[in-house]
């Protein structure tokens, strides 16, 4: 799909000309849904076993992904905190990943979601991060944090 983990995050969190009942149904009282951003955990992304050490070498990180991570950067959607470093997050927007398995469900559905699918046999399904209400027009739709 080519967008990486923060593309397909970045696309999650973006509100939509038309949302869908079940969401608009969901709205606080005052008609206006909260602006949503999201915190992921870099650390817990699961990762296959050399991609770091790929990630460092320039002639093995797809055009595709230096570019997702440019975009990602230039429209502001991303903070990345001090401690992520330039191949992880590569890794991140990587155009090779699997960004569209990710999903989003309440959190006290998490725990038991990531064991039914590691039971299923998706044994590296795992909790990455959280998706929250945004305090200000300012604030990057997703912090990443080492």
């Amino acid at each position: 799909t080519s967008f990486g983990l923060l593309g397909h995050l970045r696309e999650m969190l973006t509100p939509t000309d038309e949302e869908p009942p079940a969401k608009r149904a969901r709205r606080e009282g005052d008609g206006v849904s909260p602006r949503l951003g999201a915190l992921l955990r870099a650390s817990a992304v699961p990762l296959l076993p050399e991609a770091k050490e790929l990630a460092v070498d320039d002639g093995c990180v797809p055009g595709g992904s230096v570019n997702n991570l440019k975009l990602v950067e230039s429209a502001g959607a991303v903070h990345f905190a001090e401690g992520v470093s330039r191949q992880l997050r590569l890794l991140l927007a990587d155009a090779q990943t699997s960004g569209g398995l990710l999903l989003a469900v309440p959190a006290k559905d998490s725990e038991r979601l990531v064991a039914a699918l590691r039971e299923a046999g998706l044994g590296s399904s795992a909790e990455i991060g959280e998706v929250r209400a945004l305090s200000g027009p300012d604030e990057p739709m997703i912090e990443v944090q080492p």
